[in-house]
């Protein structure tokens, strides 16, 4: 690892609140959730499956980062090739990760020609203003790739006086990470400043893993005059990774190095011209770029470049028509470049979508919405969801249920050809439809809700890879179709000291177009994962917890083979330990990731980290 000696970053960033008021407040107003609706919406009038991750929990429960936090979601599985830094996927109710949308600041990063797998890798939650999930199909409101559901994360804003902290820490395998950030407002409330930077780096397990790692994230709000406000924010992301390979043949994943870059900016506007209409333009631009080398048996180096340019353009109008109806209604226009070695490929969109929300009485919300998206690429593609939820009188007992399609559009390569596949021009758009039921109980006295979902999606035009004898080119054709279903538990109770989160899934996926029953399972779905993290205030100044992971029951592929062959890449349990203490300005926490030391690969070839132990010195000013 590239060691970068007296790193420092002065700026002033999002202060923790002090231990002792980290407790959770079970008598708080309950929470609003936006991606389910594109609007604020009280959490119990949510029709949609939807959770959310608040920014005062990933620091109380020392979530250094997405994917460990996602862990903690109902219906979704995070696996990596191996340590940190690797590329990660989101298997969201057994749907590929390509096919689940993640949203920074409103802003799509991830369609087929766009991969957000390290972003989801090395992407870190400081600055976070909220982390959202929302499952199942969901195009009606945010267009293609929204099939298994979305993950949306935005900057939280600044505000009241200033104040900031910065942290350090230290741990196994010569890992460090330092942050800093700050937030704050003028008096007057007109104007508000978020930042944070981090930076960090690890030698990892084996040899060579090294990972290095930079982020930027800046927000400023300013308030121009009452029902006029606007906006901007950046993300930055540059990280280096070298990745030694599968651990059983320098044939089937070599060793390589990969070095990554993503920017995104926006800049919005809102207004509200009338007390029952708001409207918001948001204006976005992400750049990414990944490079990768590779070298297999010691034959000649190969280098890989792709770059993609994203334009956005997003209106939105949210508009309440009396007591009962709430109309959102807007427009996206966007403009992609995916370069690949230097050749590039451009596609357009057009989008159009509308929801009503309808509460024909207190206890009731439904909502119905549509939406067409039209590709200059391959045409058009037309969406719908239905929600509803019920809150039972007196109960505190929530029923709901929705059903939506969603699609995902082939990538340009897939229709156009490019430098490793011949064009297909008849190629369609993957499509899917699903649905879910649950019931949500909300505890005594707003400690907790538990809940259960059933789900059901069905996938077809799924796009694989045909091949075809060297010297010629194999093309993408739509090859099959596939079933997801299965129940999610989740849970989070919150009593006294105590506060504890948790979840199930069982899940089945299949193909049902592979005519041989070994094979029909998808790959590196788990049929039972399960998490849990409980913490415990000690003292108004102290905390500890734990929390662990388990996944079991699941196949892989096993590429040193020709024809590869399945493989069970076994059952495993990783736990957690953590705490922290505040004195004065200053927070001393450690935590042990891997505390029983377990062996085992999240990826078949790749295996994770054994037991680590980080210490950290925070500081508030």
């Amino acid at each position: 690892m590239r060691r970068t000696i007296g790193i420092w970053l002065l700026a002033l960033g999002s202060a923790g609140a002090p231990l002792g008021a980290q407790t959770r407040d079970s008598t708080r107003l309950e929470d609003l959730v936006v991606t389910a609706t594109r609007s604020p919406t009280p959490l119990h009038t949510v029709g949609s499956s939807a959770d959310q991750i608040r920014p005062e929990e990933v620091r109380r429960r020392q979530l250094s980062s997405l994917r460990e936090a996602l862990q903690l979601i109902a219906g979704g599985t995070v696996l990596a090739t191996g340590a940190p830094g690797g590329v990660a996927s989101l298997f969201l109710r057994g749907v590929s990760s390509s096919q689940t949308l993640f949203l920074l600041d409103g802003i799509r990063v991830n369609d087929a020609d766009a991969s957000y797998a390290s972003v989801l890798g090395g992407a870190e939650l400081s600055g976070l203003g909220r982390l959202e999930v929302v499952r199942g199909p969901q195009s009606t409101l945010y267009g293609g790739a929204a099939i298994g559901g979305v993950v949306a994360l935005d900057a939280a804003p600044g505000a009241g006086r200033a104040q900031g902290e910065a942290e350090l820490d230290a741990g196994s395998f010569s890992s460090w990470h330092g942050r800093v950030s700050a937030q704050g407002g003028t008096g007057s409330g007109r104007l508000g400043a978020a930042m944070s930077l981090s930076a960090n780096g690890t030698d990892n397990q084996r040899h060579p893993n090294d990972w290095d790692q930079r982020t930027q994230l800046v927000r400023l709000d300013y308030r121009i005059a009452n029902g006029l406000q606007a906006g901007t924010t950046f993300r930055g992301l540059q990280h280096e990774y070298t990745s030694p390979g599968d651990s059983r043949s320098s044939n089937t994943t070599p060793e390589g190095t990969t070095t990554f870059r993503n920017n995104l900016g926006t800049v919005w506007l809102e207004a509200a011209p009338l007390a029952a209409w708001r409207s918001r333009l948001v204006a976005g631009l992400e750049a990414q770029f990944s490079e990768g080398t590779s070298r297999f048996d010691g034959a000649a180096e190969s280098v890989f470049t792709l770059r993609s340019k994203r334009k956005v353009l997003d209106w939105q109008n949210t508009i309440a028509l009396g007591q009962h109806v709430v109309l959102v209604a807007g427009a996206n226009q966007e403009w992609s470049t995916a370069t690949s070695d230097g050749a590039a490929l451009d596609q357009r969109l057009s989008g159009f979508y509308g929801e009503a929300q309808l509460t024909p009485i207190p206890s009731m919300t439904l909502t119905a919405g549509i939406r067409t998206d039209d590709y200059n690429s391959f045409g058009q593609a037309t969406t719908y969801r239905v929600t509803g939820a019920w809150m039972v009188a007196g109960s505190g007992t929530k029923l709901r249920a929705s059903v939506g399609t969603g699609f995902m559009p082939p990538s340009l390569a897939a229709r156009f050809g490019g430098v490793f596949q011949n064009p297909n021009p008849g190629i369609r758009p993957e499509r899917a439809r699903g649905w879910d039921a649950g019931v949500e109980q909300s505890l005594p006295a707003g400690r907790g809700t538990l809940g259960v979902t059933w789900f059901h999606n069905s996938l077809r035009d799924l796009i694989g890879f045909e091949g075809a004898t060297y010297p010629e080119l194999g093309k993408s054709v739509n090859i099959d179709r596939a079933r997801t279903s299965g129940l999610e538990l989740s849970g989070e109770v919150a009593s006294g000291a105590i506060d504890a989160r948790f979840t199930y899934t069982l899940l089945t996926a299949r193909s049902l177009s592979e005519p041989d029953p070994a094979q029909a399972r998808l790959i590196r779905r788990p049929r039972h994962s399960a998490s849990g993290d409980i913490l415990v205030s000690i003292t108004s100044r102290g905390s500890i917890g734990a929390g662990a992971v388990a996944i079991g029951d699941r196949e892989d592929s096993d590429f040193n083979n020709f024809p590869s062959r399945r493989v069970d890449p076994g059952d495993y349990v990783v736990a957690r330990l953590y705490g922290a203490w505040e004195v004065g300005r200053f927070t001393l926490r450690a935590r042990v990731e891997n505390l029983l030391d377990a062996s085992y690969e999240p990826v078949y070839g790749f295996p994770a980290l054994g037991r680590s132990v980080t210490g950290s010195l925070a500081v508030r000013f």
